[in-house]
């Protein structure tokens, strides 16, 4: 907010007066600058042009013009050439090396997009021992990964350094056959040999029949879930990308396997943690913003699942972690069972899902998964573990 009463000129260093409003054209340079601290008032960054009255020569008027005593010129408002978030804008990418880099971004991106994108410009690529993480630097500021680049200041031509981190991936987290208590503290549940003492574990076998709403009720009262709870689904959202995803663990889990051939591991329920940065570069900063509008929120933590866990499923609970949003890497038509049930007042509902389709469910809601009898289930979890919802 700039607060006005005198304006010196810069050409002439006089000051400018008028009877009535005084009419300022602002000619904006785009440049590199630190945004400014709450209460700093440096404008030298701006250039003003006061827009001269009628009567006078220069860029306000014309020689001959007739002055109205008291009266200001209309003159037209300047058209300025905006920078929309639609608009895309050219950066300057430094290295370590002192190699110079151009890569194209939107002013609505995030650090975390960008840095999505610098991967290719960069030809980064990760493998199953090492990852890769960029931390981008402005003005010697470097940028949290969640703020906007149009925040941070940056515009067309800004220069930008990067620094790329390579560090040793941590062993995929593992799910032991052993585990089979309901409510586990996995947060998308872990696929276990069937036990008929579990709660609605009979209805979770292949081929069972459906039981009675008034049952259903009695086993949301029982893993203390809510009644009324629902879930959501989203179909033919265009996803685009899914595939790599689906890929990139397939290549993870192969090369694991090959590691641990002596190892008396179950590779059976499969389960890699996801950056948002890899799963931007996997997807694309538009496919990944579908899901995140979608969730509402960035998500605290990415699973992705392949599992082959044939003969197990995941018995009924609730979730710990506030929200889950799953969405299906491959068509359940490609396995047998393995399929998705919630517990509801209308009683047991199984979503069909296609490649793309998405779930989206809070922590109070009962659901489980039904045997899988063969083939590979993959899916993609978003979780939201700190929102509070009602």
């Amino acid at each position: 907010t700039l607060q006005l009463s005198t304006l010196p000129c810069p050409a002439t260093n006089q000051t400018w007066h008028a009877a009535g409003p005084l009419h300022i054209s602002f000619n904006i340079r785009p440049g590199v600058r630190k945004p400014l601290a709450k209460g700093d008032t440096d404008v030298s960054s701006f250039t003003f042009s006061p827009v001269q009255t009628v009567g006078e020569t220069g860029s306000g008027g014309m020689p001959g013009d007739e002055m109205v005593p008291g009266e200001v010129a209309k003159s037209e408002e300047p058209k300025l050439k905006e920078q929309t978030s639609d608009q895309s804008m050219t950066l300057k990418v430094l290295t370590l090396g002192g190699i110079e880099h151009q890569v194209k971004a939107q002013p609505s991106w995030s650090v975390q997009q960008l840095t999505a994108e610098l991967f290719e410009v960069l030809r980064l690529s990760e493998s199953s021992t090492e990852m890769i993480t960029i931390a981008v630097t402005f003005l010697e500021v470097e940028l949290e990964p969640s703020a906007l680049l149009e925040d941070c200041g940056l515009c067309e031509g800004s220069e930008i350094s990067v620094l790329v981190k390579k560090e040793p991936r941590p062993p995929a987290p593992l799910t032991p056959d052993s585990l089979s208590t309901v409510g586990d503290e996995d947060d998308i549940g872990i696929f276990v040999s069937q036990k008929l003492g579990n709660p609605g574990a009979a209805w979770l076998q292949h081929d069972a029949p459906l039981p009675l709403p008034s049952e259903v009720h009695g086993l949301i009262s029982l893993l203390a879930g809510r009644r009324g709870a629902e879930y959501k689904e989203f179909h033919a959202l265009g996803l685009e990308g899914l595939d790599k995803v689906r890929s990139y663990i397939d290549d993870i889990f192969e090369d694991e396997v090959r590691k641990n051939d002596n190892v008396s591991f179950d590779w059976a329920d499969f389960k890699i943690v996801l950056s948002v940065q890899k799963l931007i570069f996997l997807l694309g900063p538009t496919q990944y913003g579908k899901l995140v509008d979608i969730f509402g929120k960035q998500p605290d933590e990415i699973v992705v699942r392949r599992c082959q866990a044939h003969g197990r499923c995941i018995n009924f609970h609730v979730d710990h972690t506030k929200r889950v949003m799953q969405v299906a890497l491959n068509s359940d038509e490609e396995y047998h069972g393995g399929r998705l049930v919630f517990a509801t007042r209308a009683g047991l509902k199984i979503p069909k899902r296609s490649v793309g389709t998405v779930t989206l469910h809070h922590n109070d809601i009962v659901h489980g998964v039904t045997e899988l009898q063969e083939g590979v289930r993959y899916g993609l979890f978003f979780l939201d573990k700190t929102s509070q919802y009602l």
